[in-house]
């Protein structure tokens, strides 16, 4: 028997959201070997680890340049690697430091889509703008320099809640947070939807459907 399309766009929706909660979720532990920085003798040359003490941390570390996945990060970390990194612009001229570990705000959305590494500059090559009132659990809203995942609207009181890897605040790793969109934490930011997940909010759309049938515009 076929399978219907529909199990197919399910599916395909709870991937995202399965990865991008593991990244908020994933628990390990931190030691020496993980927060030894460029202030250290033996340390990651170059690196700035934000988190210097010892123990077992939730949420992976955000790490400027960096895309790991869950599994990667935490291979790493048994390979001693630093966890985390503040500022990873060492050396000259590359955007991530081999020995530190972790992701920043649009690895984590490239991991989260399974679109391939995508930065903040390059997100519309596999993306559609989309109207705000059009966002859907697993879509993203762009500036230039950061992307977040949005989650959903708090009703009544116009508030957001966001996933994403973010220096911000001292958090330095993948957060799930709520923002007033009164208090102009969106200035600037455009809505998106990756271009394969269109479909995913259409139920009785046929297959071939194209996006920019489905409130999605360029």
């Amino acid at each position: 028997y076929g399978v219907h399309r529909n199990i197919h766009r399910v599916d395909r929706r709870q991937r995202q959201i399965c990865i991008r909660d593991s990244y908020l979720t994933l628990y390990y532990y931190v030691g020496a070997d993980n927060i030894k920085d460029s202030s250290v003798p033996e340390g990651c040359a170059g690196s700035t680890c934000p988190d210097k003490k010892l123990g077992w941390k939730n949420g992976m570390k955000y790490c400027w340049g960096g895309a790991d996945t869950t599994r990667q990060y935490l291979l790493r970390l048994t390979e001693g690697d630093v966890a985390g990194n503040k500022w990873c612009s060492s050396p000259a001229g590359t955007s991530y430091d081999s020995c530190s570990a972790g992701t920043d705000c649009s690895g984590y959305v490239s991991n989260t889509w399974t679109s391939g590494r995508y930065a903040t500059s390059n997100f519309m090559n596999v993306a559609n703008y989309i109207e705000w009132d059009n966002l859907r659990m697993g879509d993203a809203i762009l500036i230039p320099g950061h992307i977040r995942l949005f989650d959903c609207y708090i009703s009544g009181i116009d508030t957001m809640m966001v996933y994403e890897s973010t220096s911000s605040g001292g958090t330095w790793r993948v957060i799930h947070r709520s923002l007033s969109r009164s208090a102009g934490n969106f200035d600037g930011y455009t809505p998106i939807r990756y271009n394969k997940s269109c479909l995913l909010y259409t139920s009785d759309a046929a297959d071939d459907t194209p996006c920019l049938d489905l409130g999605c515009r360029r």
